[in-house]
């Protein structure tokens, strides 16, 4: 969701300019992650069409190979750029 206070942007909210465009062509990262392998990919698409790059992330087998995984999701983000786990 974005913020609904224009002087205070949202964790994930989209950089513009003092006339309201875009000033980054980065939309923000958002990964959802659940241990059901069968996700509603509805809810994924409500994200992108909101313009977040959204991305689903089984929990799989869980363990040292899903927590390798969360941990470098922010290895190939740009400086500034930010992302979030739901």
């Amino acid at each position: 969701m974005m913020s609904q206070n224009p002087t205070r942007p949202s964790f994930l909210s989209f950089d513009t300019d003092t006339f309201g465009a875009h000033t980054s062509s980065m939309a923000p990262k958002v990964y959802v992650t659940a241990d059901d392998d069968d996700f509603d990919t509805l809810d994924i698409q409500h994200l992108r069409d909101e313009g977040f790059d959204a991305r689903y992330l089984s929990y799989g087998q869980g363990g040292k190979p899903y927590k390798d995984t969360l941990r470098h999701l922010a290895d190939d983000l740009e400086l500034g750029e930010n992302y979030a786990i739901v």
